[in-house]
């Protein structure tokens, strides 16, 4: 198995060292290189007959006595029972409803949209349906939630209906990415200023592993993950970009 730290970390006094550099995510954010992200855990309980479904992705790795990030990164990835886990409908219907009563106290008030990151593509469309159900329930329009995943050549009917155009992506992006000035200049100028026309803010984006490193998107205040899993897939990717959004709040964008 690759580990960057064990092949490339430097070797002190003919030991190998496990670090790549001294300058750590701390150091950063003094330089002001990176913001702060606050994290707010929440704990969804569900059991079963059989064990606890809210068993923690940490406490699995240290039952197995995986240390190494990269190692519990590919851990789970494999991991399929954590994953039908996280993906059982009981805990998204709570996940769901829990993220959107935060979405819409917090985050939606102030004009700023949010990413749910799920721990795969079967996962992603399971959000989007209870969300869909959770939008409905308090009279929301659905167009306000879509999903961008990668697509499989033997996927199944419930992945193909995300299987987009470039075109339909890019255009889900773009509305996802807009301000709401922005939002409101864009539909003014495809419906004019008749508002029954318009098209709903893109305001949660439901992913995996896309539309995460690298991704600039100002009004993206806030990331919803779904389960430890998807925080070791994302977390790190995630946190670098936050000096965006700190630019676009103080007005900046």
């Amino acid at each position: 198995m690759v580990n960057t730290h064990r092949d490339f970390g430097p070797i002190k006094d003919g030991q190998q060292e496990r670090y790549l550099s001294y300058y750590g995510i701390r150091r950063s954010i003094l330089d002001g290189a990176t913001l702060e992200v606050y994290y707010e855990l929440r704990t969804v309980s569900l059991e079963t007959d059989e064990a606890p479904l809210s068993i923690g992705f940490e406490q699995m790795c240290e039952d197995m006595e995986v240390e190494d990030d990269e190692e519990k990164t590919d851990l789970q990835r494999k991991e399929t029972r954590w994953k039908a886990l996280a993906r059982d409908p009981r805990r998204v219907a709570k996940v769901i409803g829990n993220m959107v009563e935060h979405f819409l106290a917090h985050p939606d008030p102030n004009g700023f949209k949010a990413q749910l990151v799920a721990v795969d593509r079967f996962a992603c469309q399971i959000y989007r349906d209870a969300l869909d159900a959770e939008f409905k329930k308090r009279g929301l329009p659905p167009e306000g939630s879509d999903v961008v995943i990668s697509q499989g050549q033997n996927d199944p009917p419930e992945l193909e209906r995300f299987h987009y155009t470039k075109e339909k992506t890019d255009e889900i992006i773009e509305r996802f990415k807009m301000t709401p000035p922005q939002w409101e200049e864009w539909n003014k100028k495809k419906f004019g200023d008749d508002r029954s026309k318009w098209i709903p803010a893109m305001k949660i984006l439901i992913v995996c592993d896309r539309l995460l490193t690298g991704f600039d998107a100002p009004s993206n205040r806030s990331c919803i993950w779904t389960s430890r899993c998807a925080i070791t897939i994302s977390c790190k990717r995630w946190r670098g970009r936050t000096g965006l959004f700190q630019r676009w709040a103080n007005g900046a964008a």
